[in-house]
């Protein structure tokens, strides 16, 4: 009981101190994308679409004789929609490349023995712990100490597990 009033407290605070540090650390290396960037021109032409869709049931917008006049503006945003989709595919393909070309595998300039050494690290936590839950598990299902042959299933379905989950990691998260 102690040590949860002490830890939790002890821990909110600590995550409180470094979570403004590590999140831009964080976001940096798990996506390459800028979502602002992304969303702006989704996010712009939906609100000129319903700007369009208000002003064909109400008729003129209550602010068209002033100088901020909103009917312009999704004018002009429907405009550029309408004025071709080719030039809007051709810019989100030189977006996308750009995209696949700074978040390429070399991207954080990791050494192949730190990545090897995260690797094996991973594999082996992995398996350990897949291990040490299967035979909890075949314990708990055994009521008691289960049979000779639950280690070595125990043993074999961490390391197939665990190299999995590397293979995984590997595979997504590092970007091979």
């Amino acid at each position: 009981m102690l040590l949860a009033l002490l830890t939790i407290p002890v821990g909110a605070a600590a995550f409180a101190a470094w979570f403004a540090r590590l999140y831009p650390w964080i976001l940096s290396r798990v996506s390459p994308l800028d979502a602002a960037a992304a969303a702006r021109p989704l996010l712009q032409r939906e609100a000129a679409r319903q700007i369009e869709s208000e002003r064909e049931f109400y008729g003129r917008s209550a602010y068209h004789r002033t100088g901020y006049e909103r009917s312009r503006w999704a004018d002009e945003i429907l405009r550029r929609e309408a004025r071709g989709y080719a030039a809007d595919a051709r810019r989100r393909r030189a977006v996308a490349l750009d995209i696949a070309r700074r978040s390429g595998p070399d991207r954080h300039a990791v050494p192949p023995w730190r990545r090897f050494a995260r690797s094996l690290v991973l594999a082996a936590g992995s398996a350990t712990a897949t291990a040490f839950v299967i035979y909890r598990l075949a314990w708990h299902a055994a009521r008691g100490r289960p049979g000779d042959g639950a280690e070595v299933v125990a043993v074999i379905l961490g390391i197939v597990i665990g190299l999995g989950l590397t293979w995984l990691y590997a595979s997504y998260f590092e970007g091979k």
